[in-house]
């Protein structure tokens, strides 16, 4: 299952949580996937699993993002806050070190709240958020694309991915949100 789920997730990295959550109702329910066949020539990677079901939305899912590939979420606009990018975080040497949160209703908006005495804060993973008043040495800046993943409690603003970190910085010019 883990390497089926790294295959698929190497095809269809923006996805990933979509492709995981079907993955596992596939193997909750104990369906079979359809052996993974070359590039066919409507583009598509994946063969068509021999019965509907959750794998075929999965497998439905990966052919289509490689075609049309699905909006990167919004980066939340906050007053007070400068979007700073996405960086890399470690379990073993954090971006962020001043305090931490997670929960099932983490927003952006929610996480700035908790940090508003930090000058820095940072939300991971769809669920997690970090404050601090500087940056980790060994953190660096990449893509925004890697911080792909939607916060848990507001799906259209991005919140980090797996050890990457949505961050901003508290902005002291006042009235600037950009």
């Amino acid at each position: 299952m883990i390497r089926l789920w790294l295959q698929m997730q190497s095809r269809c990295p923006v996805k990933s949580f979509v492709l995981l959550s079907a993955l596992l109702a596939c193997f909750l329910s104990r369906v079979s996937f359809a052996q993974q066949s070359a590039p066919a020539p409507d583009g598509s990677i994946f063969t068509q699993p021999p019965q509907a079901g959750p794998c075929q939305q999965c497998l439905a899912t990966c052919r289509s993002d490689v075609n049309n590939p699905p909006k990167l979420p919004d980066i939340a606009v906050l007053p007070g806050w400068r979007y700073r990018g996405c960086w890399t975080d470690n379990v073993r040497d954090r971006t962020l070190i001043g305090k931490s949160t997670r929960g099932r209703g983490l927003t952006v908006e929610r996480c700035a709240y908790y940090c508003k005495d930090f000058h820095f804060f940072g939300v991971e993973y769809s669920n997690e958020c970090f404050c601090g008043n500087y940056l980790s040495a060994s953190t660096q800046q990449r893509a925004d694309t890697m911080c792909n993943l939607v916060c848990i409690g507001d799906f259209s603003h991005a919140c980090g991915g797996p050890n990457m970190l949505t961050l901003y910085e508290k902005d002291l010019e006042p009235g600037s949100t950009a």
